[in-house]
């Protein structure tokens, strides 16, 4: 459902906005039983945050009802317009608090592996509002195997490497690599308190795409190489 701006309100007011109602959204799926996954890094091209505002990225829950391991056979809607992203999953060692530096934000970090993130980009998308209400398009993650930090220093530059059905899709695009993971922790530590959440251990936070977002149709096979730090790889599904 899309949520009803005001003319008058700031960037500030527009974000609260959207936060305050996905973070209900979450709270409702744990209420439900569905377990607590992480968060998402969104809206990373700068483009597109010249569009709507913002000064960097954006941040989004991750749905425990949509949350796969490896090999996963991933149900999307009928009619979903899906695209894949290979990204970095961060997993947390610790709660990390808001104000924390940037030191303590990399020691918070336990573990990484590769992820592709599901987006449907058929759901509303008309105010920054509504994205985040829907947390950026989520329609789904499946998480590789994880690793320690420091395995990262052996990706090279020309990784991750993105297949659909097989065939090499996608390379990274330099201007959406993050060049600090710790920075995206701070980002999520200092963000959420805003909005009655936390960034707590276990948690993870998937990083935002390494590439452009590959096309995924009901039968695709999608899978990431991220070298060094593994591989990843699902099928998308129509839901029964």
């Amino acid at each position: 459902m899309a949520t009803q701006m005001k003319s008058e309100q700031t960037i500030d007011d527009i974000i609260a906005q959207g936060m305050r109602d996905q973070i209900k959204w979450l709270h409702d799926h744990m209420a439900r039983g569905l377990p607590r996954v992480g968060w998402k890094i969104g809206i990373t091209d700068a483009v597109a945050q010249v569009k709507w505002g913002l000064s960097g990225p954006a941040v989004g829950a991750l749905a425990g009802n949509c949350a796969f391991d490896f090999g996963a056979d991933v149900p999307v809607r009928e009619g979903a317009i899906i695209r894949g992203e290979a990204e970095i999953s961060i997993r947390m060692r610790e709660d990390v608090p808001e104000g924390c530096t940037l030191e303590k934000a990399r020691a918070a970090i336990v573990t990484l592996g590769p992820a592709i993130e599901l987006i449907d980009i058929s759901k509303p998308g008309g105010d920054l509002a509504t994205i985040l209400s829907h947390s950026i398009f989520h329609a789904g993650v499946v998480f590789g195997d994880e690793f320690p930090p420091e395995t990262l220093q052996q990706v090279e530059d020309y990784w991750p490497r993105a297949f659909r059905n097989g065939k090499a899709v996608r390379q990274p695009e330099p201007a959406l690599i993050p060049e600090d993971l710790g920075a995206l922790v701070m980002l999520v530590a200092n963000l959420l308190p805003r909005y009655g959440e936390s960034l707590k251990a276990g948690d993870r936070i998937i990083s935002g795409s390494f590439v452009k977002p590959m096309i995924g149709e009901p039968g695709d096979t999608m899978k990431i190489d991220f070298g060094a730090l593994g591989k990843v790889e699902l099928r998308v599904v129509t839901k029964a």
